[in-house]
């Protein structure tokens, strides 16, 4: 992995007293690779890079709390600008395969939304059946499909096949910034979709779409202007500073998770707006750092099983429950070639189970199960 490391300009961040002292903070954690002989990560470790400098935002990053883990914390640095648009695109899909490889988690502080699409490229080389989450104050799609930019990139997304892109979840918008044709779009193809108001009225509702992604992609621009003062599109209304970093928590315990960006980051001069930064990535490397890795149909004693009769002959509804954790899962035969595993489950949320056992169909499992049917 030495190799990579030539794609990237060392970072050099100085820390930024915190209240504590620096024996505590993670600057003594994240390690500089280009000062290594042999910098082989693994699924343990966490990759960080950058778009640019953002030399405050390491100072603040460095100078919070230390965080016990097993891996390591390896900062990259800086990924050295293209000389076009088209190499950066070309670039960066290239970083996120090599990166992807290493089963790390990738965290990316990165600048042009559309960047979302070349990541999912580059993982998408490694795994199939990959889940992508946006967290967004608006659904970044239109009817033009050549015009490809920050606010439009979603459509190449739709037009994934369902074996390379299984879910897609748009969380956090705000309908009054959405058109009716962009939820359409969505919903036309059996993705999610969560308002704002879904993450007001309980996370647990949205929980599960960020326990199933390996992909967060996640604009600053959905949290409000208040909380993140550098937004260049302010609006007064958006998540919560401690909502959003509630959210990153989720991706990084998360399972599947491999990859958090953090786009639209143009924050340098703004110390608010680059601190909440610093702690959305502290809160995912602290739920990382806890993950557990847990699968129903591979320890099944540790589960409770839940089989609700749908009615239909030979159609039952099978859940699972993580009684410590509250955490759920349905299951799903699977007969297609396509894939290897005669069964899969998918996080859901009790809410799920209660709406089936009610003898009602959940919107969570009638979307995978039109999806799984064009496997």
């Amino acid at each position: 992995m030495n190799d990579i490391l030539s794609l990237f300009t060392p970072p050099s961040a100085k820390t930024k007293p915190a209240g504590f002292g620096i024996e505590d903070s993670l600057n003594l954690q994240i390690v500089n690779p280009h000062a290594l002989k042999d910098f082989k990560p693994g699924s343990k470790d966490v990759l960080l890079f950058s778009a640019r400098e953002q030399s405050l935002f390491r100072e603040y990053l460095y100078a919070l709390a230390g965080i016990k883990m097993k891996g390591t914390i390896f900062d990259l640095g800086i990924l050295i600008p293209s000389k076009s648009q088209s190499d950066a695109y070309q670039t960066f899909q290239s970083v996120c395969e090599l990166l992807a490889q290493t089963n790390a988690a990738i965290v990316f502080i990165g600048s042009s939304h559309e960047l979302t699409y070349y990541a999912y490229e580059g993982f998408k080389s490694t795994e199939n059946l990959l889940s992508l989450s946006i967290i967004d104050s608006k659904i970044d799609v239109n009817s033009d499909v050549t015009d490809f930019h920050s606010e439009n990139f979603i459509n190449k997304l739709l037009n994934e096949k369902v074996e390379s892109l299984l879910n897609l979840s748009v969380i956090g918008f705000q309908t009054y910034l959405t058109g009716n044709s962009a939820i359409n779009q969505i919903t036309k193809k059996h993705h999610e979709l969560y308002r704002l108001g879904n993450i007001r009225s309980g996370y647990f509702d949205v929980e599960p779409a960020l326990r199933n992604s390996q992909i967060l992609s996640f604009d600053l621009s959905a949290i409000r202007n208040s909380d993140y003062p550098a937004n260049e599109y302010p609006t007064p209304n958006g998540l919560y500073a401690e909502e959003a970093c509630q959210l990153c928590r989720f991706a990084g315990g998360g399972e599947k998770n491999r990859f958090l960006g953090l786009f639209e980051c143009k924050h340098e001069k703004d110390t608010v707006s680059t601190m909440l930064t610093a702690q959305l990535v502290w809160h995912y490397i602290d739920g990382f750092a806890q993950r557990k890795i847990k699968n129903p149909l591979q320890n099944p004693s540790l589960f409770k099983k839940f089989i609700v009769n749908t009615g239909t002959p030979e159609v039952d509804m099978n859940f699972y429950s993580d009684e410590l954790t509250n955490r759920w899962w349905f299951e799903f035969p699977i007969s297609s070639k396509k894939v290897k595993q005669k069964n899969m489950v998918f996080p859901c949320s009790q809410a799920d189970y209660i709406v089936a056992s009610r003898g009602d169909v959940p919107d969570r499992w009638l979307n995978f199960f039109e999806k799984i049917q064009k496997l």
